[in-house]
Order: C-alpha cells, then sequence, then structure tokens
C-alpha cells in the first residue's frame, strides 16, 4: 500500500510540475467537498473550508493549514496519523489515495487559493504605475478573472472584501515581476451582493467594485 501511495504521489508532483499548480478551487476544494470536510474537524464543525482565510487560522489546535508544511494539521488528519481526535473525514472512508496526493501537493506548494498567470506584454509598454483592470465577467457567478499590471517588482497584495470592508479573501499577497497579470476568484459559498476587489503594490492601493449575483 505504502508504495502504490508514493507511486500516486510521484505522478501528482510530476503533473503539476509540468501542468502548473494545484488550484485550490478547482481541485482542492471539491475534494473537500466530496468527503464532507467541512463539518468534521474534531466533530464540532470547526472547520470552515469554504473560507479561504478561516481553513489558514482556525481550529482548536491551531492553522488548520500551514502552507509549505506537509505535516499540516490537515494532512495530518487526512493520513489518520494526527496526535488526538478522529481522522478525517469523520465516520467515513479514508480518503483515497490520489486524493490525498493531491492535497499534500498543494500544501507542499504553498497551499495557494488561486493561481495568478503572468500574461504575455506583446508590443506594448507596461504602464508608469500599477494598474488594476475591471474584472470580467461582471457581474459574475461564480467565478471571475481580474487582471493587473505593474512596471516593475513589487511586493503585491490582491484582496476581495464585503461592502462592508470585511475581506473574504486573499488572493496574492507576495513578490511579482514587472508585467501583467491575471487570476481568477472564485465566489465559493458567498452570496450575491456586491464586493471590492483591492490592489496593493508598494506603495499604490486601488480599489473596484464587482457584482456577484446567485
Amino acid at each position: 500500500m505504502r508504495r502504490w501511495f508514493g507511486f500516486l504521489l510521484a505522478t501528482v508532483v510530476s503533473t503539476a510540475s509540468v501542468y502548473g499548480q494545484v488550484d485550490f478551487a478547482t481541485q482542492v476544494q471539491p475534494l473537500f467537498t466530496k468527503y464532507g470536510c467541512v463539518n468534521c474537524h474534531g466533530g464540532n464543525g470547526g472547520l470552515f473550508l469554504t473560507s479561504y482565510d478561516l481553513l489558514m487560522t482556525t481550529g482548536n489546535d491551531g492553522p488548520v493549514v500551514v502552507p509549505g508544511d506537509t505535516n499540516s494539521l490537515i494532512v495530518l488528519k487526512l493520513k489518520g496519523t494526527a496526535p488526538f481526535g478522529s481522522r478525517m473525514p469523520l465516520g467515513g472512508d479514508p480518503v483515497d489515495p490520489a486524493d490525498l496526493a493531491l492535497i499534500v501537493q498543494w500544501v507542499k506548494e504553498g497551499a495557494k487559493e488561486s493561481i495568478t498567470t503572468a500574461v504575455g506584454n506583446d508590443n506594448n509598454p507596461l504602464p508608469t504605475h500599477p494598474v488594476l483592470g475591471a474584472n470580467y465577467p461582471n457581474p459574475f457567478n461564480p467565478s471571475t478573472t481580474i487582471t493587473f499590471e505593474i512596471p516593475r517588482r513589487e511586493h503585491v497584495r490582491l484582496e476581495i472584501f464585503t461592502i462592508a470592508g470585511a475581506r473574504v479573501a486573499q488572493l496574492i499577497d507576495g513578490e511579482l515581476e514587472a508585467g501583467r497579470y491575471q487570476t481568477v476568484f472564485q465566489a465559493g459559498d458567498l452570496s450575491s451582493g456586491v464586493y471590492l476587489y483591492r490592489l496593493t503594490a508598494g506603495a499604490f492601493a486601488e480599489v473596484r467594485r464587482m457584482v456577484l449575483l446567485r
């Protein structure tokens, strides 16, 4: 069994290196839903896997996911090797080895919520200051693409807020080279309404509005 799991994990790692990072919204979150993990942390429903910010911070025994740490609580619980409580999913069959390998690879890659891709710069020069584009489609359901441009290497943060100012997602938080970028926001279980997305790049900040229609 261990040899078979090792083969599956090696296959997933190889596939990820060829086709890009494992995507949380389209590959990982559906697995959490598939196994009913939204209600199984400690048997008390405390693992809110439909909210990325809570996934990274919530839990009676510390963060459920620590980016890059394959000994994160969620991995140990899925493997059944956590030093406390029941394995995940609670009361169900063990997670399929291929699904587990995909989740482990996602954690190993930094447990990112979304994949940000560089867009070809063609022959058009970059702007002299960062630019945050209009998301498309808008209104949207359940996903929308956000584009932006930065003229130099910057620490970039792209966040989603409710109209009242509560942060519901952090899509990017790290250094990016100069260029044009796009990233996809998956609304998950968010309700219909107006949301704000804010780009911060160095001293620059800009906010735009988008509408989620269920």
